[in-house]
């Protein structure tokens, strides 16, 4: 059937648009936003520690303190 092939093709291209949207929206909140999970690596707790030691009266979310 013609009509359910194109039907399947359109809701396939909708659901690959709306998971790259999606994708975009976290990584575009991952990059801009304030929160900061603990870092885990080596490399990651040595960047967290400069920015306190940098600034150590700002609020580093309880990192470093």
């Amino acid at each position: 059937n013609s009509e359910g092939a194109s039907l399947s093709r359109n809701i396939s291209q909708q659901l690959d648009d709306l998971y790259q949207s999606l994708e975009d929206t976290i990584n575009l909140l991952r990059y801009t936003s304030d929160y900061q999970r603990p870092a885990t690596t080596v490399n990651g707790k040595v960047d967290q520690a400069k920015r306190w030691l940098s600034q150590p009266d700002l609020d580093q979310f309880g990192f470093g303190m």
